[in-house]
């Protein structure tokens, strides 16, 4: 990635982004930087009624090991997220992780 590239993505990051407490991929309770993005699911294969997908965009560097199903979010507010599925987003240098809502502890 090109110095200008990497200095944009990290303007939207600021712009855009939220703390959250990320436990999973060689963390524990750490407060990383998130752009959440809940977008409505496109149909597939006809699934038409498919819920809306909440996701979370965090880059690459903030990891010390790979994402994985199970890892848990905590947004400011209290709400829990569970990593459900992954994505690696190499254009912009982040994982893309797909959440469902986790149980309270």
């Amino acid at each position: 990635m090109l110095a200008h590239e990497r200095a944009a993505l990290e303007g939207i990051r600021a712009l855009y982004g939220r703390p959250v407490a990320y436990t999973g991929a060689g963390l524990t309770d750490e407060t990383i930087i998130a752009i959440r993005s809940d977008t409505r699911a496109v149909p597939h294969e006809g699934f038409a009624g498919r819920p809306n997908g909440l996701s979370f965009e965090i880059f690459r560097d903030d990891f010390p090991q790979e994402p994985r199903k199970g890892n848990l979010i905590v947004e400011e507010d209290g709400s829990r997220w569970s990593v459900i599925d992954r994505n690696e987003a190499d254009d912009i240098d982040s994982w893309i992780l797909s959440v469902e809502e986790a149980p309270a502890p």
